[in-house]
């Protein structure tokens, strides 16, 4: 059976997608620009990921730093909300440098870079177990000033951090940005993270995070009334609890990691936004 991607198929799904970021879909047509359909830059970057996973068509490099960067980086310093994962986070830094190829630039947003420490699974000839031993593969805990955020990653690059990046928290249990135990990194309330799982559902106090950094931008008072969110902060107990079981049945570092991230912090400084 062919897997050809035709035309019709991609329009089909870009002009869908425009539409749900609040695009005329009277005005949609092969000439319209995005400006006129006020697409911006953020919108731009959620399309091409969305192209990504449903055609397999990579995103030039280039295009993220010349055409999305510019956009991405003034809404951030606008004080725009914004969370990357996995690869949308290794390409909003200065560069995502492939085992094989040309670098590529990324939108700058983030003080960092990326080298991808493994082939490609979809670019090379080797066996699944071949392509996990080069990846990153596992359960990922991680401080967060006072939260423990949950989840997991799954990747073969490793991301590290300029001397003005601020990550966004400590591993506890995995690997994170490069085995230097840091995760992720956040300016303002962008968050750029390789914790899945999903991210948000398992994470309440991120998604809060989130959420109160897109209102902050529109409106003086963020403070909404609590949700009940009962279900996924129980989920996330759970995670949390079967992680640190078998970390400390383990004993050694391990255990000795999961005491002192069970000691309360200070401060939290990721979720003040600064």
């Amino acid at each position: 059976m062919s897997t050809a991607v035709t035309t019709e198929q991609v329009e089909k799904v870009v002009t869908e997608s425009l539409a749900t970021f609040g695009a005329d879909p009277d005005q949609i047509t092969p000439d319209a620009t995005f400006e006129a359909l006020d697409i911006d830059s953020l919108d731009l970057a959620e399309l091409s990921q969305i192209v990504h996973e449903q055609f397999g068509v990579e995103l030039k490099g280039s295009d993220v730093a010349e055409v999305k960067g510019p956009g991405i980086r003034e809404a951030v310093s606008q004080g725009a909300a914004l969370l990357a994962v996995g690869a949308g986070y290794e390409l909003l830094g200065r560069f995502y440098q492939p085992s094989r190829g040309v670098e590529l630039p990324g939108a700058q947003l983030f003080d960092t870079w990326t080298i991808q420490s493994g082939d490609d699974l979809a670019t090379t000839s080797q066996t699944i177990t071949q392509a996990r031993a080069e990846r990153v593969i596992g359960d990922l805990l991680v401080r967060w000033g006072d939260e423990l955020l949950v989840g997991f990653e799954n990747h073969s690059a490793r991301t590290y951090l300029g001397p003005t990046a601020r990550p966004l928290g400590q591993v506890v249990i995995g690997h994170g940005n490069n085995g230097d135990g840091h995760e992720g990194v956040c300016l303002g309330h962008a968050v750029g993270t390789y914790l899945r799982g999903p991210c948000l559902p398992q994470n309440p106090a991120l998604a809060d995070f989130l959420i109160r950094g897109a209102l902050l931008r529109r409106h003086e008072d963020a403070d909404l009334a609590p949700l009940a969110d009962e279900p996924e902060h129980a989920a996330r107990e759970s995670a949390v609890s079967r992680l640190t079981v078998r970390a400390r049945s383990g004993g050694g570092r391990l255990a000795a990691r999961l005491a002192d991230a069970a000691r309360p912090a200070r401060t939290n400084p990721a979720r003040l936004g600064s």
